[in-house]
């Protein structure tokens, strides 16, 4: 989850930025206003934000002083959510300090990009038990949710919190996973929650970021309907297609 390292795809080398900011400035149609920056995502200590900051903060006045004007300054994201395997999580008030402290003096609007920060606890992915499986080492909990659905785990072995719907009075220890023919469909290893049985829900926690917008019909699965709640209200907000919109996503060409 890496961005700002120097084998990463993205962005260019800080000290390069300086001659492209003048071979932009030079070409027609092309108004240079802002610098944006990105270090990571999914971080928790803020002082690389700080460092990163600062680094801006010395571009932006050597930019200034070669006669660029910088007015924005996009600090990106990053910023880290609690998906139940530590308790901490980035103090806001200090993210803005740190801004405030290192660029607040140059005079230019900042943009920030916190979307995971304030969605990904948000969501939700809730599953029936379609089956509980006992293997020769292992005991399988299979739901009707899969790596299609939430590919976090699958595509970078990422920990959500997993829990019952409603609260049982022992526990067991599962391999958690999907139905699709996929070794790596699979949400958790050795996982502790309530005992399950065919048919209880199961939670996946912080599912409101990369969850429904990196979903896919693999397996021609149908998609999840996306529920909006608020207090004891509910809504369907993007309902599940069938399979004849899925098969109708698809066409033949007249000379088949």
């Amino acid at each position: 989850m890496t961005t700002g390292l120097a084998e990463n795809k993205f962005g260019i080398n800080i000290d390069l930025a300086p001659q492209l900011y003048h071979k932009a400035a030079t070409l027609p149609g092309i108004e240079v206003t802002g610098v944006d920056v990105h270090i990571g995502s999914q971080l928790i200590n803020l002082e690389p934000f700080a460092a990163a900051f600062a680094k801006v903060a010395e571009l932006v006045s050597t930019l200034e002083q070669q006669g660029i004007s910088i007015k924005i300054i996009d600090i990106g994201g990053g910023l880290g959510i609690n998906y139940g395997e530590h308790s901490d999580e980035p103090d806001i008030s200090t993210y803005a300090e740190h801004a405030k402290k290192h660029l607040g003096h140059l005079g230019c609007k900042i943009i920030v990009e916190p979307g995971r920060s304030m969605v990904g606890n948000a969501g939700v992915l809730v599953s029936r038990v379609e089956y509980v499986k006992t293997g020769q080492e292992r005991t399988f909990l299979i739901l009707d949710a899969a790596m299609n659905d939430l590919i976090r785990p699958s595509m970078y072995d990422a920990y959500h919190h997993i829990a019952t719907v409603e609260q049982k009075p022992t526990q067991a220890v599962y391999d958690i996973v999907g139905p699709v023919c996929e070794t790596g469909d699979t949400f958790a290893k050795n996982r502790r929650l309530g005992h399950c049985e065919q048919g209880d829900l199961v939670a996946i926690m912080g599912a409101g970021a990369y969850g429904a917008v990196m979903a896919s019909h693999y397996n021609s699965r149908l998609n999840a309907p996306e529920v909006l709640v608020s207090g004891s209200e509910y809504s369907i907000i993007r309902k599940r297609i069938d399979f004849d919109a899925l098969l109708a996503m698809d066409t033949l060409p007249p000379w088949l």
